[in-house]
């Protein structure tokens, strides 16, 4: 007697595991769509099954893959669909978060549809034959609703046989709930984190925050508690960079191969050789690939190649940071001191950056940095050091956010000179405008300052960097001081020191 088409089925799906289940699910979640298996999807899957077996290298693990990548239907429809029925895990309950709770809701309503649907009920349901259960040892399971108690909304739902999905968006509260696991799938909007800034750190703290707060204690096995963080990288401080630093293991996938970064985990290995090749040919094509990271612009690298500092640079390119003096030409014409505030000293505040720049017609050529931690008394007493240091820098420019119009005020009566800074535009924007004196190259930097390559570092990074501070020092620096300007007021503190 032929085997039928079910038995046949859960076969497959037991010995060749997920990606199979993946495979053969594929027509009831996406029936219009052609399905293309890749290489990633093999390491995902095989990551995911571990995790069922609840394997240490897979308790805590970090995906970071380009968009389209079909990650989020291998992580949020088939792998619970998988765990309760052919993973043999029918108590399992697991959670999803997503920056857009829309999403998350989309996805809770595929894996309902597939648990629920004729196919999936047929080889792991009740609608299973009695034979085939007992020959596979399958559980039934589905999402019908038998105990009236037990919820069965868009967001939240259990499984007859004990099991739950979740779906909630990032940042939210989880008071109740426990799971087996959780993912994290896209936890930041990229489009919070393009234009970098408090804004985008305030994001990512918040995200962090959550994760290592709320999310952690909502564990049912106290000692086994699968967490997995599933994103395109966005900013050198997001989660991702939290979960590598805490050692989650990493699935890294750039979209271009690059030598020296390849892909190795327990699972698999990344099997491009080549220098460039594309990690999904089925899908993308070299000019398809190239027009969504032209799209992207300064973005592609972090997003694309998993890399969010920027190769070349984003906004500030490596050979316009290359100029170097060792003495400043004679016959500088302005200087002018630029401050960039934050508002308290604590270790996770911003930093304070004082600059100290001079010019000679259109040379600009930054003359001293300093760079601290520090509040208000911090900071005053630094401009009044810089001060000292460089009486000829009269012009202090100090930006009127944070606490810099607290420190104007304290310095009011006591510094001449002093000019409260309103900024207009993004840091981004202000960042664009002062780039035109770095291209022209008439940017020097002091050659041997023990801060320049941490200072160059902060400018390739930007806007994607974790800090900000040097280049909001430079750039309104730059933007206020141009050849012929302010020279009436260099003139005037002159005549008022008797020069």
């Amino acid at each position: 007697m032929l085997p039928t088409p079910e038995e046949l089925d859960v076969a497959a799906v037991a010995r060749h595991g997920l990606l199979e289940f993946m495979r053969r699910a594929w027509p009831v979640v996406r029936p219009t769509d052609k399905l293309s298996l890749n290489w990633h999807h093999d390491i995902i899957a095989k990551a995911f099954e571990a995790l069922l077996r609840e394997e240490p290298e897979a308790e805590k693990g970090v995906v970071n893959i380009p968009p389209g990548s079909s990650k989020s239907l291998l992580t949020s429809v088939f792998f619970p669909a998988f765990a309760w029925g052919p993973g043999k895990r029918p108590e399992y309950r697991v959670g999803y978060g997503s920056f857009d709770i829309n999403l998350s809701l989309r996805d809770s309503g595929f894996c309902k549809d597939l648990i629920r649907s004729d196919w999936y009920q047929r080889r792991w349901g009740f609608k299973a034959d009695p034979e085939m259960q007992k020959r596979y040892g399958l559980v039934p399971v589905t999402a019908g609703q038998e105990n009236s108690a037990l919820t069965d909304s868009a967001s939240i739902w259990y499984t007859s046989g004990g099991g739950l999905r979740f779906a909630t968006s990032t940042g939210s509260k989880a008071t109740g709930w426990h799971f087996h696991s959780f993912f994290v799938d896209d936890p930041t909007k990229p489009d919070t984190i393009k234009n970098g800034g408090d804004q985008a750190r305030e994001a990512l703290q918040g995200t962090q925050t959550w994760w290592t707060g709320t999310i952690a204690s909502r564990r049912v096995n106290p000692n086994y508690f699968g967490r997995w963080v599933i994103m395109q990288r966005l900013h050198t401080e997001d989660l991702a960079a939290y979960a590598i630093r805490e050692g989650y293991t990493q699935i890294v996938v750039p979209s271009r191969h690059e030598i020296g970064r390849g892909c190795s985990t327990p699972w698999g290995t990344d099997p491009r050789t080549e220098q460039g090749e594309i990690f999904w040919k089925d899908r993308f094509s070299d000019k398809g690939l190239t027009d969504l990271e032209r799209a992207l612009g300064a973005h592609a690298r972090a997003q694309y190649q998993q890399d969010p500092i920027p190769d070349g640079g984003s906004i500030f390119k490596p050979i316009w940071l290359t100029n170097r003096y060792r003495v400043l030409p004679a016959g500088i014409e302005a200087w002018v001191q630029s401050w960039d505030c934050t508002f308290s000293g604590k270790v996770t505040s911003d930093y304070v950056v004082g600059q100290v720049w001079a010019r000679k017609l259109a040379n600009y050529y930054l003359v001293d940095q300093v760079r601290f931690r520090g509040g208000l008394p911090e900071t005053v007493a630094a401009i009044k050091r810089m001060r000292e240091k460089y009486p000829k820098a009269i012009r202090t420019l100090i930006e009127a956010k944070a606490n810099g119009p607290a420190v104007m005020q304290v310095l009011e009566g006591k510094l001449s000179g002093l000019i409260a800074v309103e900024p207009e535009g993004g840091k981004v924007s202000r960042a664009h405008e002062a780039s035109v004196y770095y291209e022209a190259l008439n940017v020097w930097l002091p050659e041997g300052a023990d801060w320049l390559q941490e200072h160059i570092a902060e400018f390739l990074a930007f806007p994607q960097g974790a800090h900000d501070d040097q280049v909001d020092a430079a750039t309104q620096a730059l933007n206020h001081f141009h050849p012929g300007a302010g020279d009436r007021l260099d003139r005037l503190h002159a005549a008022l020191r008797g020069g």
